[in-house]
């Protein structure tokens, strides 16, 4: 990937499943905190235990929805700017589903796809791989 990744910090709760975050004053559950980790923008999460790897992995992997769209995005981009003259220096415009398009959201769709790629390249590399999967 490109930039920096930014980690959520440990949980030091580990034999539970309970983050006991600063904000909101609550405890929540390590799923509840981690899916909201991942929608503030955080690429993960730093862990010291195997029991929290599974909640993590669900959270800040590209769900089959987000390659999809991913995968549309890009293709329509690509499509958009074979038909677009280089010359015209215009920047690449696109609908997708309704929703217009720029190079911002082509470079996150880029980004996701690479995600879901290494995931599932690491995931083909494991002893164990299609009992991994669900």
């Amino acid at each position: 990937m490109v930039g920096v990744d930014c980690f959520a910090a440990v949980a030091n709760e580990w034999r539970s499943v309970v983050v006991h975050a600063a904000r909101p004053p609550y405890p929540l559950s390590l799923s509840h905190a981690v899916s909201l980790y991942a929608l503030q923008g955080f690429d993960g999460k730093t862990l010291i235990h195997p029991s929290q790897v599974e909640a993590c992995n669900r959270a800040f992997s590209p769900s089959p929805e987000d390659v999809a769209w991913a995968r549309k995005v890009v293709d329509a981009a690509a499509a958009q700017e074979a038909a677009t003259t280089r010359s015209s220096g215009d920047s690449v415009l696109v609908l997708v589903d309704g929703q217009l398009i720029e190079r911002l959201h082509v470079a996150e769709a880029h980004r996701v796809l690479q995600l879901h790629d290494a995931i599932e390249s690491r995931a083909a590399a494991l002893p164990l791989a299609g009992a991994l999967k669900a």
